[in-house]
Protein backbone atom coordinates (compact mmCIF):
# COMPACT_ATOMS: atom_id res chain seq x y z
CA UNK A 1 0.00 0.00 0.00
CA UNK A 2 1.22 3.48 -0.85
CA UNK A 3 0.74 6.72 1.02
CA UNK A 4 -1.03 9.47 -0.84
CA UNK A 5 1.38 12.19 -1.85
CA UNK A 6 0.47 15.73 -0.90
CA UNK A 7 -0.33 16.40 -4.55
CA UNK A 8 -2.65 13.38 -4.73
CA UNK A 9 -4.32 14.30 -1.43
CA UNK A 10 -4.85 17.85 -2.67
CA UNK A 11 -6.40 16.53 -5.88
CA UNK A 12 -8.66 14.17 -3.94
CA UNK A 13 -9.66 16.93 -1.52
CA UNK A 14 -10.49 19.22 -4.46
CA UNK A 15 -12.65 16.49 -5.98
CA UNK A 16 -14.66 16.29 -2.76
CA UNK A 17 -14.97 20.06 -2.47
CA UNK A 18 -16.16 20.26 -6.10
CA UNK A 19 -18.69 17.46 -5.60
CA UNK A 20 -19.91 19.17 -2.42
CA UNK A 21 -20.56 22.31 -4.43
CA UNK A 22 -22.32 20.27 -7.13
CA UNK A 23 -24.54 18.59 -4.53
CA UNK A 24 -25.39 22.08 -3.23
CA UNK A 25 -26.29 23.15 -6.77
CA UNK A 26 -28.51 20.06 -7.07
CA UNK A 27 -30.22 20.99 -3.80
CA UNK A 28 -30.78 24.59 -4.94
CA UNK A 29 -32.08 23.61 -8.39
CA UNK A 30 -34.50 21.04 -6.97
CA UNK A 31 -35.51 22.79 -3.74
CA UNK A 32 -39.19 23.17 -4.66
CA UNK A 33 -39.53 19.57 -5.83
CA UNK A 34 -38.06 18.10 -2.64
CA UNK A 35 -39.77 17.32 0.62
CA UNK A 36 -38.44 18.90 3.81
CA UNK A 37 -36.87 15.56 4.72
CA UNK A 38 -35.14 15.25 1.34
CA UNK A 39 -33.80 18.81 1.59
CA UNK A 40 -32.48 18.16 5.09
CA UNK A 41 -30.89 14.88 4.03
CA UNK A 42 -29.17 16.31 0.94
CA UNK A 43 -28.03 19.41 2.84
CA UNK A 44 -26.52 17.22 5.54
CA UNK A 45 -24.74 15.05 2.94
CA UNK A 46 -23.39 18.20 1.25
CA UNK A 47 -21.80 19.41 4.47
CA UNK A 48 -20.39 15.94 5.17
CA UNK A 49 -18.80 15.85 1.70
CA UNK A 50 -17.26 19.31 2.18
CA UNK A 51 -15.92 18.35 5.61
CA UNK A 52 -14.50 15.12 4.23
CA UNK A 53 -12.67 17.13 1.56
CA UNK A 54 -11.09 19.24 4.27
CA UNK A 55 -10.28 16.15 6.37
CA UNK A 56 -8.67 14.36 3.42
CA UNK A 57 -6.38 17.31 2.93
CA UNK A 58 -5.56 17.45 6.63
CA UNK A 59 -4.84 13.71 6.86
CA UNK A 60 -2.91 13.50 3.60
CA UNK A 61 0.26 12.23 5.22
CA UNK A 62 -1.43 9.19 6.73
CA UNK A 63 -3.92 8.18 4.05
CA UNK A 64 -3.01 4.88 2.47
CA UNK A 65 -4.54 3.36 -0.64
CA UNK A 66 -3.75 0.45 -2.94
CA UNK A 67 -3.25 1.44 -6.55
CA UNK A 68 -3.47 5.14 -5.71
CA UNK A 69 -3.27 6.44 -9.27
CA UNK A 70 -5.95 4.07 -10.59
CA UNK A 71 -8.36 4.85 -7.72
CA UNK A 72 -7.84 8.60 -8.11
CA UNK A 73 -8.46 8.34 -11.83
CA UNK A 74 -11.71 6.44 -11.29
CA UNK A 75 -12.90 8.90 -8.65
CA UNK A 76 -11.98 11.84 -10.87
CA UNK A 77 -13.82 10.41 -13.89
CA UNK A 78 -17.02 9.62 -11.99
CA UNK A 79 -17.13 12.91 -10.12
CA UNK A 80 -16.36 14.97 -13.24
CA UNK A 81 -19.48 13.48 -14.83
CA UNK A 82 -21.49 14.11 -11.66
CA UNK A 83 -20.25 17.70 -11.37
CA UNK A 84 -21.19 18.48 -14.96
CA UNK A 85 -24.82 17.47 -14.66
CA UNK A 86 -26.11 16.78 -11.13
CA UNK A 87 -27.53 20.29 -10.62
CA UNK A 88 -30.01 19.69 -13.44
CA UNK A 89 -30.81 16.10 -12.54
CA UNK A 90 -34.58 15.50 -12.64
CA UNK A 91 -34.49 12.30 -10.56
CA UNK A 92 -34.45 13.49 -6.94
CA UNK A 93 -33.83 10.01 -5.51
CA UNK A 94 -30.83 9.53 -7.78
CA UNK A 95 -29.35 12.79 -6.50
CA UNK A 96 -29.93 11.69 -2.93
CA UNK A 97 -28.32 8.30 -3.62
CA UNK A 98 -25.29 9.91 -5.27
CA UNK A 99 -24.78 12.29 -2.35
CA UNK A 100 -24.94 9.36 0.08
CA UNK A 101 -22.50 7.34 -2.05
CA UNK A 102 -19.99 10.22 -2.07
CA UNK A 103 -20.21 10.41 1.74
CA UNK A 104 -19.60 6.64 1.94
CA UNK A 105 -16.55 7.01 -0.32
CA UNK A 106 -15.16 9.80 1.83
CA UNK A 107 -15.68 7.70 4.94
CA UNK A 108 -13.85 4.76 3.37
CA UNK A 109 -10.95 7.00 2.35
CA UNK A 110 -10.68 8.55 5.79
CA UNK A 111 -10.84 5.13 7.46
CA UNK A 112 -7.94 4.05 5.20
CA UNK A 113 -9.81 0.96 4.07
CA UNK A 114 -8.55 -0.15 0.64
CA UNK A 115 -11.40 -2.65 0.28
CA UNK A 116 -13.94 -0.08 1.38
CA UNK A 117 -12.56 2.47 -1.06
CA UNK A 118 -12.86 0.08 -3.97
CA UNK A 119 -16.40 -0.90 -2.96
CA UNK A 120 -17.38 2.73 -2.46
CA UNK A 121 -16.06 3.73 -5.88
CA UNK A 122 -18.14 0.93 -7.39
CA UNK A 123 -21.23 1.96 -5.38
CA UNK A 124 -20.84 5.59 -6.46
CA UNK A 125 -20.53 4.52 -10.07
CA UNK A 126 -23.64 2.34 -9.80
CA UNK A 127 -25.61 5.11 -8.08
CA UNK A 128 -24.74 7.52 -10.86
CA UNK A 129 -25.40 5.08 -13.70
CA UNK A 130 -28.76 3.85 -12.40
Amino acid sequence: MANLSSTQASALAQIFLDVGKSVGDFLFQNWNEMTDEEREYVSSRQWEILKQGEDILAFSTVLVMDEVDHALSEIDNITADINSSIAHLQNIQKGINVAAAVVALGSAILSRSPEGIGESIWQLSQSWKS
